[in-house]
């Protein structure tokens, strides 16, 4: 439900106006004219009603929210507008109730740490 409910939340629209208009909204992981790109069940695309509702089954509203950290690069990972993108998206997950704060580490700090399978050492 969570992961359906942060889907919903993102305007992908507003993403592509972040970006000035030089991306497109994504469809998944990969492009949909590829022969990967498979049959989903789950379409993405902007209902924060929807996702809202998924958020309150789930046990949590902007008033009970859930909390977590995401971990992200000082420096970005090489993608455009690292830091305005995660504040995007920091503001569109308050919205439907998830409240995330942000630990900024080095990039190969945080590499490192994928390595090594040990995601919760970053949280001290």
């Amino acid at each position: 439900r969570l992961r359906k409910a942060l889907n919903l939340a993102i305007d992908r629209d507003a993403v592509v106006g972040l970006m000035n208009g030089l991306a497109k909204p994504a469809k998944g992981q990969v492009d949909p004219s590829s022969p990967w790109f498979g049959n989903p069940t789950f379409e993405l695309k902007y209902d924060l009603a929807a996702a809202k509702k998924l958020v309150e089954e789930a046990g949590y509203s902007k008033d009970k929210p859930l909390k977590t950290t995401f971990i992200i690069a000082q420096g970005g990972t090489g993608q455009m507008l690292s830091l305005p993108m995660n504040e995007f998206l920091q503001q569109s997950f308050k919205e439907i109730g998830i409240d995330i704060d942000f630990k900024v580490v080095e990039l190969e700090t945080l590499y490192s740490h994928w390595r090594k399978g040990a995601a919760d050492e970053m949280n001290t």
